[in-house]
Formats: C-alpha cells, structure tokens, sequence
C-alpha cells in the first residue's frame, strides 16, 4: 500500500473516516491515479493527505489524495449532511485517558449512543480461532494487563486473517439490556450495575471485494465463564467484568481502586469526540467530550430480597416453599421437579401447535441436574448450584412452561441466545457537500 508523501499541511486531520468522497480535481502521482470526479472512501488521514479507497474505478483502488483535492458526501450512518471539521480541541489525551479515539454520535429518539474507533486488524488467536482487540488495559509493573479480546466467527465470508475492519459499539442510552448485548448475559443478575454491563453491543463492519459493506454483532460464547478456573465468587464472571469495564470507560467514569476486585477489568477513560448535530443546519460538528471527573465504587451486590423481588416483577414464582408451584405443572419438566432455571436449560426449543399449547423440545442427552447447593444456612430459601452461580433464588413458574423462549421471563433466567446475523449496510444516494473548514 502507497504511503502518504512526506508533506506538511495546516489542513486539519480530523476528517471523517468512513465517509464516501469525490475528487474534484485529477491527482497523480507515482503511487496514486484519481480522475476528476473518482467517488470512493476516506479510510485514513495523515499530513493533510487522505487514503480513499476507489470501489468503482476499473480495476479497483486505493491512494492518496491531498485533502484539498476532495469533498465530502454523505454516509451511510448520518444521512445527506455535511461535516463542519474544527482544529482539534485536545492535542493529547489527559493521564487518565485511553490513546484511542472514539467517535460518539447520540441518536435519542431511537435510545442509542454509538461510538467508533478506528479499524483493526484480525489476526489468528489460539485453536486457529481469529480474534480482535477492542482496548486493553493500562500497564501495570506487576500486575497482568487485561484487554477486551474478540473472537471472529467463523464462515464468514471477507473476514480472514489479516482483514481491517471498524468496531462500533452500539449503547442504550438509558443503560437498559440491549437486544444484541455482547455479554449475553441473563436480564436478572446479582449486581446493581447488571443492566449497564448488558446495555450494549459490539458489531463489526467491513468491505468486501466489490466495495460492498456488511456488518455483524459479536458477542460472548460463553458468559459463565469466571476470569480464572479458581474464581467461584456468585455473578463474578469474565464477561460481566468486560461488560461493566467497557460500561464505565466510555462513559469516562473512574473506578475507586481501593473497590476494585482482581477478577474486575479497569480500562480508565476514554477519549472521544461527540459528533453534535444541528437540525437548523443539518450539520455534524466533532466536538472532544472531557471526563467528568466522576469517581464511582464498584458495584455491591443486591440482597436476596432485591432479586426476588425483581424476578417476582418479571412474573416469576420467587416466593413461597422452595420446589411448590405457583400453579399445577404439565409434568413434562425435565428432570422432574427442576427449577425454571434448570428445566429451561435443559431445553433445546420449544414449538406451537395449532391449537396453541407449546410443546417442548429435548435434547437426546440432559444438559444438567437441578441440584440444591450444599451449605449456608438451613432457614434460607433452597436454591440450586446453577441458581447459586447468579447468587438467586430458584424460582417455580407454571407460565415458563407455555411462553416463547424469547419472552422476558425466560431470558431473565438465561443467556440470549448464541447467534450470528450479517446484514448488508446499504450505501446511501451520493450527494456532495463542501466541507465548512473553521
């Protein structure tokens, strides 16, 4: 790949990345060839120059272009607007900062912040596995450095080894549980902050050959799993602490050290600039957020009572004698007698007769016992090694055994499902706007 020319410019390097473009002007070079009115993509910006990526040419290419050759059109996230790009407001990021940049951009009537960072690159992991690395945390003498480490599903076609491609979180802004949550984690959890470690998601977007663009949500295999084999502490799993770690950096929120467990991921504060949009003039202006110097304790976990009472909100039996029914079973639970947890569990689907009665779908071997926990104090409400990993109580519901699996009773209690979905990301109709320099 050509290199941008050894070139010095006052032009400011805060363009776009991601944004289709057009040259207004022929440029050559010995690395580059772009005929007047060439569209592609700024994917890169250094010394005033910009890397486009030129999908409709003959044969398809990519160079660099000097930023005063090209102008801006829409994109595919923000519409047919134009971008106002000011002089960078912070230089260099504060002590406490990550040295990524992230791009946030708040879409309010739709409940979602979205935040991109620049591309990165796959590259093989262990058991041939491809994965990428979101952010790490800051080094420490002495201490292990952790990081948000992604594994690429397979089977997908233009995501090799080696292939760039851009992550975006998508946040709920009210910090609920997003639908697509790479933590998969169930929605009743043991700690005050669980919604917030669940409220987003992480996708990734990249082009293929044809100058196409698809995306795909990435998500945890396996959202039990605790941060090292001898870590059993109830609700203390891998994912959980990613989850609220990656929660309280974007939000550039500081973890009391003094709170901080071994098993909780600490990656400090992120930098970002706000994308601020303007209905009036339908403009996007890049804005640096700053920390709010806001300094929180990790989170305490919810008493017995609190999860009872929040599964009991849900429509779940939390109350009464441990294995009684709120209403008559069908008897068809499998093992006899389980907890919701357990019986759902050991489901693998769940089909709808005509008449409307669900009938269950097993696999040929059980998935688990539903067996009480042994210790603690005999008075309590019994509840089950499986219940225990989430520190809940067991719960005995007739309606779990006739709802959709999707339904919130049943995901209060279980992971969301493992899935992979690509979908296509459109390219938008190709309008050109000047960019307003400050």
């Amino acid at each position: 790949m050509a290199q941008p020319p050894q070139h010095t410019s006052s032009t400011p390097v805060d363009w776009p990345i991601g944004y289709p473009c057009i040259a207004q002007h022929a440029f050559r070079d010995e690395n580059s060839d772009v005929p007047a009115g060439t569209r592609g993509k700024i994917v890169r910006t250094e010394m005033g120059y910009a890397q486009v990526t030129m999908p409709y040419l003959e044969p398809p290419r990519s160079g660099w272009v000097p930023q005063s050759y090209l102008q801006i059109g829409t994109t595919r996230k923000y519409g047919d607007i134009h971008v106002e790009v000011p002089p960078t407001l912070v230089n260099s990021p504060m002590p406490e900062q990550s040295n990524i940049n992230w791009s946030k951009l708040s879409i309010p009537q739709a409940n979602r912040i979205f935040y991109d960072r620049a591309q990165v690159q796959i590259r093989s992991g262990p058991s041939n596995q491809k994965r990428i690395t979101i952010v790490s945390e800051a080094e420490v003498p002495g201490q292990p450095r952790g990081s948000l480490e992604v594994t690429i599903p397979s089977g997908v076609p233009g995501l090799d080894v080696g292939t760039w491609v851009h992550p975006v979180i998508e946040m709920m802004a009210d910090g609920s549980p997003h639908s697509h949550s790479y933590t998969r984690l169930p929605i009743a959890g043991p700690y005050a902050d669980w919604n917030q470690a669940n409220s987003w998601a992480l996708k990734i977007e990249f082009e293929l050959d044809n100058g196409s663009w698809q995306h795909v949500y990435l998500s945890c295999r396996n959202p039990y799993e605790a941060r090292t084999p001898q870590l059993n502490w109830p609700g203390a799993f891998d994912v959980y602490g990613h989850g609220i770690g990656i929660y309280r950096y974007l939000q550039q929120v500081q973890l009391d050290r003094n709170s901080k467990q071994a098993w909780m991921y600490d990656y400090g504060l992120a930098r970002i600039k706000e994308q601020k949009f303007d209905f009036l003039t339908q403009t996007i202006t890049p804005e640096d957020v700053l920390p709010p110097n806001k300094i929180v304790k990790a989170s305490s976990m919810k008493t017995v009572g609190q999860m009872q009472a929040e599964l009991g909100q849900l429509g779940l039996n939390a109350f009464g004698n441990p294995g009684q029914m709120d209403q008559p079973s069908k008897g068809t639970r499998r093992p006899a007698g389980a907890c919701d947890s357990c019986y759902l569990h050991n489901l693998e689907g769940r089909n709808f007769l005509p008449d409307g009665s669900a009938q269950d779908v097993y696999p040929q071997s059980q998935r688990t016992e539903c067996v009480k926990a042994t210790g603690g104090n005999p008075n309590e409400r019994a509840v089950c090694v499986r219940c225990r990993q989430l520190a809940r109580p067991c719960t005995w519901t007739r309606a779990v055994e006739d709802c959709p699996l999707d339904d919130p009773r049943v995901r209060a209690l279980l992971p969301r499902p493992y899935t992979i979905q690509v979908q296509s990301i459109p390219d938008p109709h190709f309008s050109v706007h000047q960019v307003a320099m400050q």
